[in-house]
């Protein structure tokens, strides 16, 4: 019995010279790139809607699953890049850091320039916000219309504005995912 046991260990090693088999499925991270991109594609829609008044077709685009803020907050999580040992470090001796650099007036440790994990966050931010504020708005104008009243000119301009926004900020985050698009 010892004997089989020396010459499956030896056998370990060789195993993991074996090619791996190629997985068909998408990896968490393909998949939030691609819920990413269809948010975007998304919003392509919901702006030709709202140019040509269509309410309805705009609020169905966006009370969907692909814009639903959980679903959205975790393709964002799972794309934005993982905070350094640097920035874990200065969040865990954030007190230190803020006493060090008023006593001293040494801002030194603090990035001058954000990195791409706060520029990301910034973009997922507005665009989180901004989506947020279409759909409210989108909402307030089928209840009127259901009212009898039409959108005045300001709250189209909203609705424009919010929906390019929400396309500036996505289209500035997949800019900083470094695949070509």
């Amino acid at each position: 019995m010892l004997l089989i046991a020396r010459r499956a260990l030896a056998l370990v090693p060789a195993l993991a010279l074996l090619p791996a088999r190629p997985s068909l499925a998408l990896t968490k991270r393909e998949t939030s790139l691609a819920q990413l991109m269809t948010l975007r594609d998304g919003l392509v829609e919901v702006e030709a809607g709202t140019r040509s008044s269509d309410w309805d077709t705009a609020l169905r685009v966006v009370s969907g699953r692909p814009f639903e803020r959980a679903t959205l907050e975790k393709a964002f999580d799972e794309y934005t890049e993982k905070p350094s040992a640097q920035e874990t470090a200065m969040n865990n001796a954030a007190f230190i850091v803020y006493y060090e650099e008023r006593r001293y007036s040494d801002t030194r440790l603090e990035p001058q320039e954000p990195g791409l994990r706060a520029k990301q966050n910034g973009f997922r931010r507005e665009a989180l916000s901004a989506l947020d504020d279409l759909k409210a708005e989108l909402r307030f104008i089928k209840q009127e219309a259901a009212a009898g009243r039409l959108p005045d000119d300001e709250e189209v301009a909203d609705v424009q504005r919010y929906v390019n926004g929400a396309r500036e900020a996505v289209a500035g985050y997949l800019s900083l995912t470094h695949v070509d698009l």
